[in-house]
């Protein structure tokens, strides 16, 4: 009786020998890599993987993830609100469009005459 083809190594694994052979290699996996690791590294690993998996299977829930997004909405209307009133309002406001545009030549020369006058007479 041949049974199926292990689908990563190739062995032929039949009912009873599939189980046996499964756990060995997992058990000897593990073994392995917690004497590479360390037992504490290994539980780390492990406690963050597991957080991280929960955290995900929790953000599928429309409840929560509206939640989450809620909350990331207010923190990012804070801090943009909190560099408003960092920044210097010395600083000329620039209008986007005109970042975009490359000046022509001749005007050029009349933007930098624009730059360079003082704030009061324009």
């Amino acid at each position: 009786m041949r049974g199926t083809p292990c689908t990563t190594c190739g062995v032929q694994l039949t009912p009873r020998r599939s189980c046996r052979y499964l756990i060995l290699r997992n058990f000897v996996r593990v073994v392995r890599h917690l004497r590479a690791r360390g037992l504490l590294t290994a539980a780390r690993e492990a406690y963050l993987v597991l957080v991280r998996k929960g955290f995900a299977c929790m953000l599928l829930l429309p409840s929560v993830r509206n939640k989450v997004q809620g909350e990331l909405d207010q923190v990012t209307l804070d801090l943009a609100s909190k560099v408003c009133l960092l920044l210097p309002t010395s600083l000329p406001i620039l209008d986007p469009a005109s970042l975009v545009t490359l000046p022509r030549p001749h005007a050029l020369e009349q933007h930098l005459a624009e730059c360079t006058r003082p704030r009061a007479l324009r």
